[in-house]
């Protein structure tokens, strides 16, 4: 019996929990992701031929950062934290407009609190995929 125990708690550290860091890091990331994919758009138009080494491992990492960070999103199972992650962070949307926009259907510190919940879902996510 206790082999199970330690066996079902050791499945429970299989992916580490993401610490106040790595929430903060995932929020800034997602703050800039607007910016991170207008900067890849202008890579791209100038041509990656054309970038210098630094830019063109600005680009690389760019390009990684937006892709682990769609990821993220898509992983969040509750669709309904998923559309408000979507809504706030892939939109473009400002804080307060997203939160009178899914106030109509609940309260404003319920859509708080999810998404809350949807920036730790992708600094988890993060965490597991950015793992070196």
């Amino acid at each position: 019996m206790l082999a199970m125990v330690n066996d079902f708690d050791h499945q429970m550290e299989l992916f580490q929990r993401a610490t106040v860091a790595d929430i903060k890091e995932a929020k800034k990331h997602l703050n800039l992701l607007l910016k991170y994919q207008a900067m890849i758009s202008e890579f791209e138009r100038r041509g990656l031929e054309t970038l210098a080494p630094q830019q063109h491992d600005l680009y690389t990492l760019l390009k990684n950062r937006v892709l682990n960070i769609h990821s993220s999103i898509n992983l969040i199972i509750d669709v309904e934290i998923r559309n408000i992650i979507d809504y706030r962070y892939i939109a473009g949307n400002k804080h307060v407009v997203t939160l009178n926009h899914f106030a109509e259907g609940m309260d404003d510190r319920t859509v708080e609190r999810k998404l809350c919940k949807g920036i730790e879902s992708v600094a988890e996510s993060l965490k597991i995929m950015t793992v070196k």
